[in-house]
C-alpha cells in the first residue's frame, strides 16, 4: 500500500515501453445507447435516493471506524483456512449500499478437536444461516464482531468441512475503506480496500494476515458493471434479468485483507509480458474510460518493472494468473494480488508517479507471496517493498540513480521504532524500514542482499512470517551473526548523530597519517555498532577507501594511507541512516 502520492518527485526513469493492444469497451457498439440511457435513469435513481436518505430524520452520515488494529482472538488460532468462496450480490445503485452474500469456508483443525468456530463478522452485517455441507444447518450466535458456532458435530485433527455463512447488511466504512461505493461519477464506482483489518466489515472471514487462503470470489450485478478481482475470470454469466455474474478464482494462498472486488463502467487495456521462467504473464488493466489515454501512456513502464523484479527476486509469484491494476477512487494504492487497485489520480500520461506503480508491484512478492505474519511486523511489507521503488529506479537509471533515490527517502527522524510501530502505516515503517535493507546491502553486499531476499521468498512463499524470522534468514545466509545490526535498527527508535574530527599528517616518504575522532552523540541509543565507509581524497592519485568497525560513542582510529591526502569523506555512498558533522 501506498498512501502518499505528492510527497516525493518520482524519477521518471522510463523502463522499456512494451506495445499495448487497443482497449476493449465492455458493450457492443449496437448496445450502447441502451446501456446509457438505463445508466442515466439508474443515476437519478440513485441520486433521489441519496437525497431523501439525507433528508430523512432517522437518517445520518456513513459513519467510519477508526483504523485499529484489534486484539487477536485466541479461539482463531484453533483452526486454519483452506479455501474462500465468496458470492456476493450488489446494487451499486442503491444508496444504503446494501449486499446480500454467503461465504463457504473450507478448514481443518489446528488441534486435536474443534467443537466451536469463531469468524468476524462486523456487527452491522447480519448472518442468516450457517450450514455444513454435506450436513445440516448449525447453530450460532452473532455478537461483539463475531459468529460463533456450535458444531454439531466436532471436527478431528486431519478432518477437513466447509461451513456456509449466509448474511446480508450495510458495511460499515472503516479504516481505509473496507467496503464503499463512489457516486461522483456517470456511473458508480464499487470497491475494496480491507487492510489492516476491513475484510469482516463485509464478508465473514478470518481478518488476520497469518492464515492464507484461495478463493473463488462471485459477484452479481447491474450487467452495465464490469468486475475485476483476485485471480483468473473464469466466466461472466448472463442472468437474464438485467445482472451479470463475474466469476473470479486465485488458487494461490492469499489473507483475507488481500480479497478485492472493484466494479464500474470500466474499458478494458490488455498487455503482457514474457516471463523470465518462460510463458507469458496477462496484463490486465482495468480502467475508467476517461482516464484510458493517460492509463496507456504511464503502463507502458509495467513490463520493465516486472523484468527487473524478476531478475532480482525470482520469478513473479502468481505467474499462472495474471497481473494488472483496477482503477479507484482513493489517493493512494493498494497490492490486491494479482490485482492492485490503483488511485485514479496517478494516471496522468507522463510516468510521474511510475514510483507508486512499482511500489504495489514489488508487494506482489512482499507482502503478497510472503505476508507478515502479525501488523507489528508490517514492515516486511511496505518497507521492502518501498525499497523495491529504489531497486527499480536502479535497474532503469543505474546505482547512482538508487543512492538518489534512497537518500529521497532519509528523512531527518522518524517516529518510534520500526517492529511494533507507533501508528502502522507511518514513515517509519516505509522509510526507514527501506533504510534497513539498504544499510544491509551496505554490510553484506549488494550479491547478498539479493541472496536474502530470493531464500526468503523461496522459503516463506505463499506463508506468513515474522520480523525474528527474516533476521535469522538473513543471518544464515550472510554467514554471520547480524544482531548487532538488527537490533537498534528494527526494535529502538532514533538514528546515530556522529561527530567527527580530521588530523592530517603528512609522514616522510609520501605518505599521510590520517587521525579519526568519532562521537555519537544521540540520544537513546549509544552507541551505534555501524560500518563506516571512509573516501580518502590524494593530491595527484585516486582516491582510496576503508571502513571503520565505529562500535563505541567515543573512538580515535588512526589510518596511514601512501600518498598525500587532502580531504576525508564519511559515508561517501550514502549507507548509513545518520548525519555527519565534522567538528
Amino acid at each position: 500500500m501506498r498512501l502518499r502520492y505528492l510527497a516525493l518527485c518520482a524519477m521518471s526513469l522510463g523502463a522499456a515501453a512494451s506495445s499495448t493492444s487497443l482497449p476493449q469497451r465492455i458493450h457492443p457498439v449496437d448496445a450502447f445507447t441502451a446501456a446509457r440511457a438505463r445508466l442515466a435513469e439508474n443515476h437519478r435513481r440513485l441520486r433521489k435516493g441519496e437525497r431523501v436518505a439525507r433528508a430523512a430524520a432517522k437518517s445520518a452520515a456513513i459513519p467510519s471506524g477508526p483504523l485499529q488494529v484489534r486484539f487477536p482472538d485466541p479461539r482463531l488460532d484453533a483452526y486454519d483456512v483452506l479455501h474462500y468462496a465468496l458470492d456476493l450480490k450488489i446494487d451499486p445503485w442503491n444508496y444504503n449500499r446494501r449486499i446480500q452474500g454467503s461465504v463457504e469456508v473450507t478448514l481443518t483443525p489446528t488441534g486435536p478437536k474443534l467443537y466451536e468456530l469463531v469468524l468476524q463478522l462486523e456487527d452491522h452485517m447480519s448472518a442468516t444461516a450457517v450450514t455444513r455441507i454435506g450436513g445440516g444447518a448449525e447453530l450460532f450466535d452473532q455478537a461483539n464482531d463475531q459468529i460463533v458456532v456450535e458444531l454439531a458435530q466436532p471436527l478431528r485433527a486431519g478432518e477437513v468441512a466447509t461451513l456456509r455463512i449466509d448474511y446480508e447488511g450495510t458495511p460499515l466504512v472503516s479504516g481505509f475503506g473496507a467496503f464503499d461505493v463512489y457516486w461522483d461519477r456517470a456511473e458508480p464506482v464499487v470497491w475494496t480496500l480491507s487492510e489492516p483489518e476491513g475484510a469482516h466489515y463485509w464478508w465473514p472471514c478470518k481478518d488476520r494476515p497469518d492464515d492464507k487462503a484461495s478463493a473463488e470470489i462471485s459477484v452479481t450485478m447491474d450487467d452495465l458493471f464490469v468486475v475485476g478481482s483476485n485471480g483468473l475470470l473464469l466466466s461472466v454469466d448472463d442472468n437474464g434479468d438485467g445482472t451479470a455474474t463475474h466469476n473470479w478464482a486465485i488458487d494461490y494462498a492469499i489473507p483475507s485483507y488481500l480479497v478485492s472486488v472493484t466494479a464500474t463502467d470500466f474499458v478494458l487495456i490488455e498487455d503482457s509480458y514474457d516471463l523470465l521462467s518462460g510463458g507469458t504473464l496477462p496484463l490486465t488493466y482495468y480502467t475508467w474510460p476517461e482516464s484510458e489515454e493517460p492509463a496507456r501512456i504511464d503502463l507502458q513502464a509495467l513490463p520493465g518493472m516486472l523484468r527487473t523484479f524478476e531478475e532480482e527476486w525470482g520469478d513473479y509469484p502468481y505467474a499462472t494468473e495474471k497481473y494488472g491494476h483496477a482503477e479507484f477512487p482513493w489517493g493512494g494504492g493498494m497490492e490486491h494480488a494479482t490485482l492492485t487497485s490503483y488511485g485514479t489520480y496517478f494516471y496522468t500520461g507522463d510516468h510521474y508517479f511510475d514510483w507508486i506503480m512499482a511500489h504495489e508491484l514489488a508487494h506482489q512478492w512482499w507482502g503478497d507471496m510472503v505476508t507478515c505474519a502479525t501488523w507489528d511486523d508490517i514492515w516486511l511489507n511496505e518497507g521492502f517493498a518501498t525499497w523495491g521503488e529504489a531497486i527499480w529506479t536502479e535497474g532503469a537509471g543505474g546505482e547512482s540513480a538508487y543512492l538518489s533515490y534512497m537518500q529521497m527517502l532519509a528523512a531527518d527522524s522518524f517516529d518510534g521504532p520500526i517492529y511494533a510501530p507507533d501508528y502502522t502505516f507511518n514513515n517509519t515503517v516505509y522509510d526507514k524500514g527501506a533504510w534497513v535493507l539498504h544499510m544491509l546491502r551496505g554490510i553484506v553486499g549488494r550479491e547478498t542482499v539479493m541472496a536474502i531476499l530470493r531464500q526468503w521468498g523461496s522459503d516463506y512463499a505463499y506463508e506468513a512470517a515474522t520480523t525474528a524470522d527474516f533476521t535469522a534468514l538473513a543471518a544464515a545466509v550472510a554467514g554471520e551473526d547480524l544482531d548487532w545490526f538488527f537490533d537498534p535498527w528494527l526494535y529502538q527508535p532514533g538514528r546515530p548523530d556522529y561527530q567527527y574530527s580530521v588530523d592530517l599528517t603528512p609522514i616522510p616518504g609520501d605518505s599521510t597519517r590520517v587521525d579519526l575522532q568519532i562521537t555519537q552523540v544521540q540520544n537513546g541509543v549509544n552507541p551505534y555498532r555501524m560500518p563506516i565507509a571512509v573516501r580518502l581524497a590524494r593530491s595527484g592519485q585516486g582516491d582510496v577507501f576503508a571502513t571503520l568497525d565505529n562500535s563505541q560513542t567515543s573512538e580515535a582510529f588512526e589510518l596511514r594511507i601512501e600518498g598525500t591526502v587532502t580531504a576525508v569523506e564519511m559515508d561517501p555512498d550514502g549507507y548509513i541512516l545518520a548525519d555527519f558533522r565534522e567538528m
